[in-house]
């Protein structure tokens, strides 16, 4: 089955991976050894030279290893096979359901941000950076252990719920905001005050805000309007600078500002 899985993929996408992430299963790996060491059976090797495919094996007990492909599966079951078929034959169950996934895969739009490249992981105590078409759009470190949950609190920054969040429990902000954080949080509607504020970064930049936070501070308010309307004015164009008239250009005669000279035009007969 797991061979004529490859030969059916193959032949659909007119190509063979270069990479195949493989669960340690026996049709395919015979001994686990430390690490990613793995003793893989005659008949496996043999497939994998042939469509010269690089086997990468899962770490055992590790189920985040292999993505959500048990995920898909269990949609897959859900989409196609609900209600239950009937089938004459498995030739026939094989071509209605070729017909579906190709029909659904026509349907399904994917957004640009799910595109996947080849890359790799930095090396351990480094954080990980995700990248699209060369920007970084984000970075976090990366967590080995298990059973542990590593929040980046900035990641949140548009979905915050700032009293029971789970990223923003011991959250270190900079001084400037966190003054600002201590001041809202006596008053009645301080948590959502503090969620304006912390949104602001997102458009203007932390230092930009940092800095704005002190200023309101020194003229006695703590208000999430007072430091967005700082950021607002720091965000205005600068006047433009003013351009001295070429002596070529002055007028030699300047008009004179008379308006009794519309009353000599109403005496015209």
């Amino acid at each position: 089955m797991v061979f004529a899985a490859h030969d059916r993929a193959f032949s659909f996408f007119k190509g063979a991976c270069t990479r195949g992430i493989y669960d340690n299963m026996k049709a395919a790996v015979e001994t686990i050894f430390v690490g990613r060491e793995r003793a893989y059976n005659r008949r496996f090797l043999q497939m994998r030279s042939h469509y010269l495919v690089d086997p990468v094996a899962c770490n055992p007990a590790s189920g985040w290893k292999k993505g959500q492909v048990e995920n898909q599966v269990g949609l897959v079951r859900e989409r196609f096979f609900t209600p239950r078929l009937r089938v004459k034959s498995y030739d026939e169950l094989n071509a209605w359901l070729l017909d579906q996934c190709v029909g659904y895969a026509r349907r399904t739009v994917i957004p640009n941000c799910a595109s996947r490249r080849p890359g790799r992981c930095s090396k351990p105590n480094v954080p990980v950076w995700c990248r699209q078409d060369d920007r970084v759009v984000g970075g976090h470190r990366r967590c080995f252990g298990r059973d542990q949950t590593v929040f980046d609190p900035w990641h949140y920054v548009q979905v915050l719920a700032l009293r029971n969040g789970g990223p923003f429990k011991d959250w270190i902000l900079p001084a400037g905001l966190e003054r600002v954080r201590r001041k809202l949080a006596g008053t009645a509607n301080g948590d959502r005050q503090m969620v304006k504020i912390l949104a602001t970064v997102l458009s203007d930049g932390l230092p930009a805000v940092e800095a704005a936070c002190p200023e309101a501070l020194r003229e006695g308010v703590h208000s999430a309007d007072v430091i967005i309307n700082i950021l607002a004015r720091r965000r205005e164009p600068e006047p433009p600078v003013t351009i001295s008239t070429p002596e070529a250009l002055r007028l030699r005669h300047a008009p004179t500002a008379d308006c009794t000279r519309y009353d000599s035009l109403r005496r015209i007969p």
